[in-house]
């Protein structure tokens, strides 16, 4: 029973990983797992309740066993979605990061090129001069 339990929960969580045409799959795995685990849960649920409580506690079961699926599912959608988002803003910043670093180095190279033609001009011209006045 708890190991389909387990399957049931990693199940859920695959949502978050596979595409929308796997949904179908993973739609029949959990009831597939449903079907191992729900007859102990029952069985263990009757056992344990009293005679005047024994309906009520099997809807709260079948209730929240249904609501935890909804939920399950529409917190899978939220957290693909958000993980979709953080890996885009992750993506345009390092693309941006990435371009403007590369962009700074060519500029960087364009200045070293322009320094040293005007440290060679600089220094041809003092020789020049010096050989001029002496």
């Amino acid at each position: 029973m708890f190991v389909s339990l387990v399957f049931m929960g990693l199940i859920s969580l695959l949502y978050t990983v596979l595409d929308t045409p796997f949904y179908t799959i993973l739609r029949l795995m959990p009831g597939v797992f449903a079907g191992l685990s729900w007859p102990i849960v029952q069985s263990t649920l009757l056992f344990i309740s009293e005679d005047l409580e024994k309906s009520t506690n099997m809807s709260l079961y079948f209730i929240s066993e249904c609501i935890g699926s909804i939920i399950a599912y529409a917190a899978a959608g939220f957290i693909k979605g958000f993980i979709n988002i953080l890996l885009a803003n992750h993506t345009f910043h390092n693309y941006t990061f990435t371009h403007i670093s590369i962009r700074n180095k060519q500029v960087e190279k364009k200045q070293e090129k322009h320094m040293n033609r005007n440290k060679v001009a600089r220094s041809v011209f003092l020789q020049l001069e010096s050989y001029l006045w002496n």
